[in-house]
Order: structure tokens, then C-alpha cells, then sequence
């Protein structure tokens, strides 16, 4: 890191252009949202994040109409 960098930037430049890359493959973003509907739209088993309430209820009062994939991110330091 150099000086005078924001580590908290600096993280979050990284996430951008690896959420870029990601996106940008071709037909990754289709197969994706298709996926992501799809569990939305199923109310019977609750199998993934974006099924639970937590997540509809979020992407209501925040994202409303807007295309929104959720990332969670986990960093584990036992070992480091």
C-alpha cells in the first residue's frame, strides 16, 4: 500500500473491477439474473439468500425496480 492510500478505496477499486470482469464475460450476466429471478420468483423451498424475506424486504425499500445482486462477503483471519 502506498502512502496516503485509503485501504477502504483501495478494496473497493478492486471489487469493482472484478465485479466488471465478471459481468462483461459473455452471457454471464444473463445466466446470473436468470438464475436470481428464478429463486425470487420461487416461494415454496428456501434454499438460497435471495429467497428469504431479509433480502425482498431490503431490495423493496432500497432497490425498488432496479437490478441488484447481493454479495456477501466473508473474510476469515484463524490461521493468518
Amino acid at each position: 500500500m502506498l502512502p496516503g492510500d485509503d485501504p477502504i478505496q483501495r478494496s473497493d477499486d478492486t471489487s469493482q473491477n472484478n465485479s466488471e470482469f465478471f459481468s462483461e464475460q459473455p452471457g454471464v450476466f444473463d445466466t446470473v439474473y436468470n438464475y436470481k429471478v428464478e429463486l425470487e420468483n420461487d416461494h415454496q423451498i428456501l434454499c438460497n439468500f435471495v429467497q428469504a424475506e431479509l433480502w425482498r424486504s431490503k431490495k423493496e425499500e432500497w432497490y425498488q425496480d432496479r437490478i441488484v445482486f447481493p454479495l456477501l462477503v466473508y473474510h476469515d483471519e484463524w490461521g493468518t
